[in-house]
């Protein structure tokens, strides 16, 4: 999951990088349990007359809904990333349409973070960036935020942050 070392520049460094947080694929576990489930009696109560094409319909359903309800969005998650360097947060994802966001840091002027309940649960939180325009950028599912929060506001307004061991 490293940053290519040729995508920082000569003098920046990766301070931390992190998946979105593994709780987007709560959903998508859930659904695989009750694909496979139903599949497992869809299997079993193909009448003795439909075998094995009945039994093929219902395996090659549950394939297709296990791929697009399971399978896609695994994919999506794995492709999700946040980098924080020592001169920019850089907010990746996409998986067939790669898209990329790089907030430089001298345009931050703020970082806050939210962690809701069912946040706190599962160790995440959203990363909430203020710019010199006004704007805020919101990274959602950002695993230990308090931590990443911590690193941003040593880069932001420290002289000597500390490297994160991600």
């Amino acid at each position: 999951m490293a940053m290519a070392r040729t995508k920082v520049g000569p003098h920046e460094y990766v301070m931390a990088q992190m998946r979105t947080h593994g709780r987007a694929m709560i959903g998508p576990s859930l659904i695989l349990l009750l694909v496979a489930t139903g599949m497992g009696a869809g299997i079993g109560s193909v009448p003795q007359g439909m075998r094995p094409w009945g039994q093929g319909a219902v395996v090659g359903v549950g394939v297709v809904l296990i791929i697009a309800f399971v399978l896609v969005p695994y994919l999506r998650w794995l492709a999700a990333t946040y980098t924080i360097t020592n001169q920019r947060v850089i907010a990746q994802g996409g998986l067939f349409t790669r898209r990329g966001h790089e907030i430089p840091l001298a345009q931050v002027v703020g970082v806050s973070f939210r962690r809701r309940l069912f946040d706190r649960i599962t160790g995440c939180g959203t990363l909430t960036l203020t710019l010199a325009s006004g704007q805020r950028v919101n990274l959602a599912g950002v695993p230990d935020v308090a931590k990443v929060d911590r690193i941003l506001s040593e880069l932001l307004f420290v002289q000597t942050p500390a490297v994160a061991d991600y």
